[in-house]
């Protein structure tokens, strides 16, 4: 075999294992309101009790990661990855024998939660990223990206099939068996090779290696408010559009199928993105996602009639921008303050994703509640997209601080 057969092999392995850790670890967490009723029966909790629990997972998901990104840097990130498993482990075996609100919080709520927090997607790049080198980082970027519709697809039919014939309990202590599985595959790729120099890494990023300075950078404040307002959008989706489809008539075979037509172009719409900036600078790829996601809502919310067709056009279109923002705000914040920093910086951009998810929640139901409508709702938040985009999109106007003799990829300040 060629060398640049057995350089493409090797790369395969590192996207490989980087997107499986992701898909089981983003994918149990996104698809446990498939298991909401069986927990609720097995622990005796209240359906708000178990709401409550999820909501708390969804903060400690984004608190944790720059913990384990500081984590990594004082050990390993073999250590960091292999702590994140154990605690899914723990938090998913002992789910089962729960019998209070208390110790489901402390068990489903803070430790699984925690677990996939250190295997969140920045993270997994930063793991990555240097064994691969900055321009194949960036396409492998996408691909890991669908690692979270990949999980969905293949762990959705999975964990309702257990559920259905086995129970609760061995679904539970089925899911805790596959975060063990992972922890070897973690384990290799956080061994490999480093093909990245301590000089290219200096290079990039010596100037905005102190938190505390990237805390007053224009481009990484944009980068927080930006990602804040996706969790806005994502929370709207998660949480609201399917209830928003039978209010408009439509089936709940209808609804429930366009929730996987919106799996389905979630992944295809990270690899896409994976592409494009490898083509485009990451600011007008990641602008143009925010613009899309404005002109989607604002086409289907306001001028489009509520038929089978417009439901399902409208699902695909905001599926291929789910996690597209994830990709190039990561590649943005990485290529500004370098790969040592990515690990705690993008954890902070996703404690503001968090908050913004938490903060829809909250809203949105205060104003379905009080107008019986979701025009009000979609209305903030194309507004919130608008603005991000166009603040994205004005990150060409400053001064490059970290130019190289190399051109990557995707630079923030580069022009097409």
């Amino acid at each position: 075999m060629s060398i640049r057969k057995l350089r493409l092999l090797y790369v395969c392995m590192i996207a490989f294992c980087a997107c499986l850790v992701y898909a089981v670890s983003s994918g149990i967490r996104s698809n446990l309101a498939l298991l909401l009723q069986p927990i609720m029966l097995n622990s005796g909790v209240t359906y708000s009790q178990i709401s409550f629990v999820l909501a708390l997972g969804q903060l400690v998901y984004g608190l944790v990661q720059p913990l384990f990104a500081y984590l990594a840097l004082k050990k390993s990130y073999g250590f960091m990855l292999t702590l994140s498993c154990l605690l899914m482990f723990s938090g998913l075996f002992a789910t089962p024998f729960c019998t209070s609100v208390t110790s489901l919080t402390v068990f489903l709520g803070i430790l699984f939660h925690a677990g996939t927090g250190g295997t969140c997607f920045g993270l997994m790049m930063a793991v990555a990223t240097p064994a691969l080198g900055l321009a194949r980082a960036t396409a492998v970027s996408g691909f890991v990206n669908a690692g979270t519709g990949v999980g969905s697809m293949f762990l959705c039919p999975f964990m309702n099939v257990l559920n259905s014939n086995f129970g609760i309990q061995t679904t539970m202590m089925t899911l805790s068996g596959l975060t063990l599985i992972i922890i070897p595959v973690s384990l290799w790729l956080s061994n490999r090779k480093q093909v990245i120099s301590t000089a290219e890494d200096i290079d990039i990023g010596i100037e905005r290696s102190s938190f505390l300075s990237a805390l007053h950078d224009r481009t990484f404040i944009i980068m927080l408010l930006s990602f804040a307002t996706c969790g806005f959008h994502m929370s709207i989706l998660q949480t609201h559009l399917y209830s928003q489809f039978i209010s408009y008539g439509i089936t709940d075979n209808v609804a429930t199928l366009s929730y996987s037509l919106i799996g389905i172009s979630t992944m295809i719409g990270a690899v896409l993105c994976g592409f494009c900036y490898r083509v485009f600078s990451l600011k007008n790829v990641l602008g143009t996602v925010y613009m899309l996601r404005a002109v989607a809502a604002l086409a289907f919310i306001f001028l489009m009639p509520k038929t089978v067709l417009s439901v399902i056009l409208f699902s695909l279109c905001v599926g291929l921008t789910c996690d597209a923002t994830v990709s190039p705000t990561s590649e943005i914040i990485r290529n500004r303050f370098g790969i040592k920093m990515l690990g705690i910086l993008f954890g902070c951009a996703f404690i503001f994703h968090q908050l913004g998810s938490f903060l829809s929640s909250n809203v949105a139901g205060l104003i379905v509640d009080k107008t019986q409508s979701y025009d009000l709702l979609w209305s903030i938040d194309i507004i919130l997209c608008m603005l991000a985009s166009f603040s994205v999109y004005a990150l060409g106007r400053e001064k490059a601080h970290h130019r190289t003799s190399k051109t990557f990829a995707g630079t923030v300040s580069t022009a097409n």
